[in-house]
């Protein structure tokens, strides 16, 4: 095709997309207007019109319906995922690592490590084994199932509230007492490290202080005690309970933040009835000096007596280990011949329904004058003479 040129300067005239609404166009080069038919067509020649753009506006076609579909799906998978974490968090928790417990270890009522800290001079010191006695599934820790002794029931209830810790997370507990104050000191030992935090939480947070350069708080025992709580080690407690009125740091003189040698604080009567008298392992035991007693400790075993037979005994040992089931045993150092015959006398009174054996044993004239008492039997019986006391057949 011959291209179409001005009328005027004879410029070849541009292609042109669509026919023009006017009858002339003017030149793009000389301005003159030229008849509209002289104007090239692109549609004659072949030439493709470019695609008119979409209005920014319009999104693309189904943009809307393909948004809630993926909204949709993530809101579903949001919600199962929700569901399942909440459904297993029950078995996930059991899958957790647990806290990293000191095995068990049974020892010798000599050897609790907890004994070490222990004010000097006591009068009476009583020990709990309690992790061996947990881990014993036979006798022990049916015999420790509620209900409980009332004293010992109260001890274990404080140790979580002292301690931070759950029972079984405690080795030991050694108690000492001089009969004529109304002081206890109690040392904790746990298998595991425990937390500040934790024993905060059950403190007076205005009675917190500083002792010796270790943490002290005041801990509430209801409903019968008072505390001193003296973290000492990160795996020791140091404890003085009063039962009258408030502790103060200035109570917890007479304890030792470390360690010290037996022979410097447990009176030599005690430290003899432990080595001698209490050699095996036991689950509690307790021994003690009577000499200046006006009336029978809440501690021992027996009923009330009179003041005389309380006299003759000078020390005693008492102790439950899992022996032919259970035993308990006590053995009394007696002033004199008459003070062993006094004693032999009440103790055969006392008859335990359903033990297995009961037996008082008297020394020899030539040996130094210790009275023996024995009672053996199963869970059941102990729990109930425990629990609810013996009779007393007169």
């Amino acid at each position: 095709m011959t291209p179409s040129t001005c009328t005027a300067c004879n410029a070849i005239l541009p292609t042109i997309s669509a026919p023009a609404a006017a009858e002339k166009l003017p030149c793009p080069r000389c301005g003159e207007l030229v008849p509209a038919a002289r104007w090239p067509l692109a549609v004659a020649q072949g030439i493709a019109p470019p695609p008119a753009k979409p209005a920014e506006s319009d999104p693309p076609p189904g943009i809307h319906q393909t948004a809630w579909i993926v909204v949709t799906i993530m809101v579903t998978t949001a919600s199962i995922g929700l569901g399942y974490m909440l459904w297993t968090v029950k078995d996930r928790r059991a899958r957790d690592p647990k806290a990293l417990l000191d095995p068990v270890k049974y020892a010798k009522p000599i050897d609790l490590t907890g004994l070490t800290y222990l004010p000097k001079d006591a009068d009476v010191i009583v020990g709990v084994h309690l992790a061996e006695w947990l881990d014993d599934k036979k006798v022990g820790k049916p015999l420790l199932d509620e209900p409980r002794p009332s004293p010992l029931d109260w001890l274990l209830k404080q140790l979580p509230r002292v301690t931070g810790l759950p029972m079984e997370e405690i080795d030991h507990v050694v108690l000492s007492a001089k009969l004529d104050a109304l002081q206890l000191s109690l040392v904790i030992k746990t298998r595991r490290a425990y937390s500040l935090e934790k024993i905060a939480e059950s403190a007076r947070r205005s009675e917190t202080s500083m002792h010796q350069g270790k943490p002290a708080y005041a801990v509430s025992l209801p409903p019968y005690a008072e505390a001193m709580v003296w973290c000492v080690e990160e795996k020791t407690i140091v404890c003085i309970i009063r039962l009258l009125d408030a502790p103060k740091p200035e109570h917890l003189n007479a304890l030792s933040p470390t360690p010290r040698k037996l022979e410097d604080i447990v009176p030599a009567p005690l430290l003899s009835a432990l080595r001698t008298r209490l050699p095996r392992k036991h689950f509690a035991w307790a021994v003690g000096r009577l000499d200046a007693v006006k009336e029978a400790p809440a501690f021992v075993p027996m009923g009330k007596g009179d003041a005389a037979m309380l006299r003759g005994i000078k020390v005693f040992a008492v102790g439950l280990e899992p022996v032919e089931e259970l035993t308990f045993s006590g053995d009394f150092l007696m002033a004199d011949a008459k003070a062993i015959e006094r004693f032999k006398t009440y103790l055969e009174t006392i008859i335990v329904p359903g033990a297995k054996s009961q037996k008082v044993v008297v020394p020899p004239p030539d040996q130094e004058p210790w009275l023996t008492w024995q009672l053996r039997g199963d869970v059941a019986t102990m729990r109930q003479w425990l629990n609810r006391g013996q009779e007393i057949k007169k």
